[in-house]
């Protein structure tokens, strides 16, 4: 299988779980007679995923990506067989004891929409 991708950081061993969950939160409205259901929100795309970056290279690997998720802007995240999203990168936690040649991290991004924001 081809590799996971962000931005400019290709995942040298692809995680060992990812998952996207499609999130669509309900919406009510204030009457005078109380709150009532008015229909669903806009639909939210959570992506998460976890695993290690091994050998020599594994706390390079996990700084790049780390550095990555310092920039606020939006990115391309690329799955070989699920396809494309623009996201953003909402969160990245180191998930053990870091060793020099091993780094096991979770990460979290979340899909934008077409205005590029993120839905509520």
């Amino acid at each position: 299988m081809d590799k996971i991708s962000f931005k400019t950081f290709i995942w040298p061993l692809n995680p060992e779980s990812y998952q996207e969950e499609l999130v669509r939160e309900p919406v009510y409205e204030k009457t005078n007679s109380g709150t009532k259901f008015s229909g669903m929100g806009p639909q939210k795309r959570v992506i998460t995923g976890k695993g290690a970056f091994l050998g020599p290279e594994a706390v390079d690997s996990f700084q790049t990506l780390a550095n990555l998720f310092a920039e606020p802007e939006a990115g391309t995240l690329t799955h070989p067989l699920l396809g494309s999203r623009t996201v953003y990168f909402t969160a990245l936690t180191v998930t053990q004891s870091p060793r020099a040649d091993c780094v096991a991290y979770s990460f979290e991004f979340t899909e934008a929409d077409a205005k590029g924001e993120i839905p509520e």
